[in-house]
C-alpha cells in the first residue's frame, strides 16, 4: 500500500503482485465509484473529509452474474473497500478490507456449489429453497 493520504487518512493506493495500483475512487460525478444512495451528505458539493465524505468508498469494485447449470443464478462481488470502524467519517476510525460475496438464488436445494474467481475458489451451501450466501471480509 502507498503512504497515507493526509486529506482523508486512507492509503493513497494499493498495489497488486503485478505492480498494478488502484486509488480510492472519490469522484462524486463518477457512477463507477459506486457510492450507496445518500452516503455522501451533500452530493452537490465536492467530497471533503470529514464533513462531506462517504461512509464507504472503493479502491476496486467488480461484479459478475452467472447462470448455474441445472438452474438458478449467482452474483459475485469482489471489492477493496475503505470504510470507518463506527460507520461515520471520523479521523482515526479508517479501515480498509477486501470483500468477496456470492449470492445464489433458485439453485438446487441443499447442495454445495463451487465457484472459481480471479482470487481463488470458494464453496457455497444452498438451503432448502436453493439460496446460498457467502460473505468474507479480510484485512489486507
Amino acid at each position: 500500500m502507498g503512504p497515507v493520504n493526509t486529506e482523508h487518512g486512507f492509503p493513497a493506493w494499493y498495489e497488486d503482485s503485478s505492480k498494478v495500483r488502484t486509488e480510492l475512487c472519490l469522484d462524486g460525478d463518477n457512477p463507477l465509484c459506486a457510492f450507496p444512495p445518500g452516503d455522501v451528505p451533500d452530493p452537490l458539493k465536492p467530497i471533503s473529509f470529514p464533513d462531506n465524505f462517504p461512509g464507504e468508498a472503493f479502491y476496486m469494485l467488480a461484479g459478475s452474474a452467472v447462470e448455474i447449470p441445472g438452474g438458478g443464478d449467482a452474483v459475485l462481488t469482489l471489492a477493496l473497500e475503505a470504510a470507518f470502524a463506527n460507520e461515520n467519517p471520523i479521523a482515526g476510525d479508517q479501515v480498509v478490507f477486501s470483500r468477496q460475496r456470492i449470492d445464489v438464488d433458485d439453485a438446487a436445494p441443499n447442495t454445495t456449489l463451487t465457484f472459481t474467481h480471479p482470487y481463488g475458489t470458494v464453496t457455497v451451501d444452498t438451503d432448502e429453497r436453493g439460496r446460498g450466501r457467502l460473505v468474507e471480509d479480510v484485512s489486507p
